[in-house]
């Protein structure tokens, strides 16, 4: 399979269909679709023999949205280009993290597999991407191994000591890599990961210090949810 025939044959059967449903074609074998509570996406990624692909979901909040832009990545954050929180691999029975794939070695392989694409998009991705609109279920599909976000979601669920484990594991893996830099030389974008961490967690240290100096001009994000005392 050719890469201009996977992608000329996946758009001329899936383009249509999405945009019919409020799916809004982003780039060549992408789509997306956002409202005021968030932005959803769905990606076509083919191997690299193009002999099978995957098809990838994801949905992220608008409020998660603005903390990547302010504390990660910075203001040339693009939501569309971003990994994914949840799932994201797409199959006939389910959204999950297992990868899962669709031959399309042949045209023939190709048209089959993306008229059961097209079903399980509207039968089993579409209403999983609107379950995790529900703070607690996108927390609990959140993974676990993208600490810092993880937290984040947990925190928006309500659930405190559980956002603050993950924190405290993103501090973990900050601290050995601050070990790793010549004094005080962190990158930038970790700083502000750093600072974020300080206020949620609740603690001060040289580091604290050394970025908040570095950092004059920008306000460290504190807690941005309320807890009980």
């Amino acid at each position: 399979m050719l890469a201009k025939d996977f992608y000329r044959m996946a758009e001329e059967r899936l383009t249509a269909e999405l945009q019919a449903r409020g799916w809004a074609r982003a780039e060549r074998g992408s789509y997306a679709k956002s409202d005021a509570d968030g932005f959803e996406k769905l990606s076509l990624d083919p191997s690299k023999s193009f002999e099978r692909f995957s098809v990838l979901m994801s949905f992220e909040p608008s409020d998660m949205s603005a903390f990547v832009r302010d504390v990660i990545h910075g203001p040339d954050y693009d939501a569309t280009k971003s990994g994914f929180l949840c799932g994201p691999y797409l199959n006939q029975a389910l959204v999950g993290r297992r990868r899962s794939e669709w031959p399309c070695k042949t045209k023939e392989q190709l048209l089959n597999a993306l008229e059961r694409v097209a079903r399980a998009v509207e039968t089993v991705g579409e209403p999983w991407l609107r379950s995790l609109r529900d703070a607690r279920t996108l927390a609990e599909q959140a993974d676990p191994t993208s600490a810092l976000l993880a937290g984040f979601a947990w925190d928006r669920a309500g659930e405190h000591e559980k956002a603050e484990e993950r924190y405290a594991e993103m501090r973990r893996r900050l601290d050995e890599s601050i070990a790793r830099y010549p004094r005080f030389q962190f990158p930038e974008s970790h700083m502000k990961e750093y600072l974020f961490l300080a206020a949620r967690l609740g603690f001060q240290n040289e580091h604290t210090v050394a970025y908040g100096l570095a950092l004059a001009t920008w306000t460290p994000v504190a807690h941005p949810f309320a807890v009980e005392p």
